[in-house]
């Protein structure tokens, strides 16, 4: 089976990670997702800092490594951090402030 191989780069400290491997870009991009969004991760702390990108394949067949040049940009974590609003309360100075009719 021929899987990607993925890595993190970080536009701080200038390099790549250590690549991991999926099968697709969307299942890639959807644990790069859950790493932007935790707040426990590097990546989740400092979602501007990292990009995902394709860097080539492997073969576990043959045990084959191949690059891909240039490398396929996937996502920026800034893009794939989702925003999570509680439409009913919005809380200003510690009190929170119930938007149905404004009262606190």
């Amino acid at each position: 089976m021929k899987l990607n191989a993925y890595s993190v780069y970080d536009n701080k400290a200038l390099q790549y990670h250590p690549p991991f491997f999926a099968s697709a870009d969307g299942s890639a991009l959807r644990s790069f997702s859950d790493l932007a969004n935790d707040p426990n991760t590097n990546v989740g702390r400092h979602p501007s800092d990292f990009v995902l990108y394709r860097v080539g394949t492997w073969e576990d067949g043959n045990g084959k490594i191949s690059a891909e040049s240039p490398l396929a940009h996937i996502a920026d974590a800034s893009a794939v951090v989702r925003v999570t609003t509680d439409l009913f309360a919005q809380h200003k100075d510690g009190e929170t402030i119930n938007l149905t009719n404004g009262s606190l």
